[in-house]
């Protein structure tokens, strides 16, 4: 069980799918949970993939917004 913020949670739950979880699901395996609480849980058939995924999820956030900064300052004007 991994815990983020209810902001992060809502953007998990939308649709289309966030773009992480269609990026981390094409190079694994896994099921991910998400409570609407912030927290989430990850299955994986390894612990150490479980963490990897546990810890680029909530780390998403903020690669969220500096990928978002970047297209903003560096966009063809």
């Amino acid at each position: 069980m991994f815990e983020s913020y209810t902001g992060l949670a809502r953007a998990l739950l939308s649709s289309p799918p966030h773009p992480v979880l269609e990026g981390l699901g094409k190079k694994f395996l896994f099921e991910v949970a998400v409570g609407i609480n912030g927290r989430f849980w990850v299955n994986a058939s390894q612990l150490s993939t479980v963490i990897l995924l546990g810890n680029a999820i909530q780390k998403s956030k903020s690669l969220s917004l500096v990928l978002f900064l970047l297209s903003e300052t560096c966009s063809p004007k």
